[in-house]
């Protein structure tokens, strides 16, 4: 599929559509619960990524139904609105967010919202990202911009700060339009590596977002301060196999004791949890892409008592080292 082909199969019928304008009805639920296509009852009002994507799947873009109602709900996920074709009206948290055609809305996960019953010529598109979606790697690519990696993070680590969500005006930015074509040709033609090009189309998507909010976006929640919790993370993940706490903290000059309390506050976990995280995410990574043994996989990962790492490998992922790197041999000669 081209992008010249992206509107005529934006505006044509899906199947949620299709029923709607046959049976007469705009209740989503009696709609789902007549195609068989619910995993989830339309009625709850926090909706699981679970229900609407693939349980491996960090990011889906997807179109939302046009022709039904959509009752006030909320989601464990973020999600970006983006006004395809033509405007439309959401009301979030009580206030009223009148978009036109190119705006762009971020929502934190439990925001009470609903869009306006969309028309035969309204197109909105749904951009769906886990939270597990921004690792370390991702976060520090926003480290240009305070509003969105604050407002991430926060989102992330920080569950009870309710209400927050950004609105972009960016009609007329071409540069957005086409990171949200890239997606959906994505979208509509999936192929081996999906997920990484849906990623990059997002980093690209956020980094057009980033350059936009220079000129100071809109921000219709509450104020998003300056921190520099995502140049840490950064420096930890590139150097958490020789590095300390007392290093990192003289790199940004901190007080070791201070910079303990800003990670346990921003991140929820102490600096020694963070890298025994990274150290079982390298071995995992080379479980899974080596035939290196896995006494030598421990020394990379920086173990150097073999037995504490195979302990904390089974403490954090439910398996041996062994019997996972069988489970993904396995896995592979199955796809193959």
């Amino acid at each position: 599929m081209l992008v010249n082909n992206l509107r005529e199969k934006l505006l044509s019928e899906n199947e949620i559509e299709a029923f709607a304008l046959a049976s007469g009805t705009d209740d989503l639920h009696e709609i789902l619960s007549s195609l068989n296509s619910a995993s989830q009852s339309a009625e709850d009002a926090v909706l699981s990524a679970d229900s609407l994507m693939n349980k491996t799947d960090k990011i889906t873009i997807m179109k939302h139904p046009r022709y039904v109602d959509i009752k006030v709900h909320k989601h464990d996920f973020l999600e970006i609105s983006y006004a395809y074709i033509g405007g439309f009206t959401q009301w979030i948290n009580g206030e009223t967010v009148v978009m036109k055609e190119g705006d762009l809305t971020i929502l934190d996960t439990d925001v009470m919202h609903t869009i306006q019953k969309a028309d035969k010529d309204t197109v909105i598109i749904n951009i769906l990202l886990r939270k597990t979606y921004f690792n370390h790697n991702i976060l520090a690519r926003l480290t240009e911009n305070d509003l969105i990696s604050k407002f991430v993070i926060d989102a992330i680590y920080k569950p009870k700060m309710k209400g927050r969500y950004l609105y972009f005006p960016s009609s007329g930015n071409e540069k957005i339009r086409n990171c949200v074509d890239a997606g959906l040709l994505e979208y509509y033609n999936p192929d081996i590596g999906g997920q990484e090009v849906l990623s990059c189309h997002i980093v690209l998507l956020f980094t057009e977002l980033m350059r936009m909010s220079k000129q100071q976006p809109k921000t219709l929640a509450e104020d998003v301060s300056s921190i520099a919790i995502v140049d840490i993370l950064q420096y930890i993940e590139e150097y958490y196999l020789t590095t300390s706490l007392k290093e990192v903290a003289k790199h940004f000059h901190f007080h070791p004791n201070y910079l303990s309390r800003l990670l346990k506050e921003n991140i929820g976990k102490t600096f020694s949890e963070m890298v025994q995280e990274l150290r079982l995410r390298q071995a995992k990574l080379l479980l899974e892409n080596t035939q290196m043994q896995i006494n030598r996989i421990a020394d990379e990962a920086g173990y150097t008592n073999f037995n504490h790492f195979y302990k904390k490998f089974k403490e954090y992922y439910h398996t041996t080292p062994a019997d996972y790197r069988k489970r993904v041999i396995l896995e592979k000669n199955i796809l193959e």
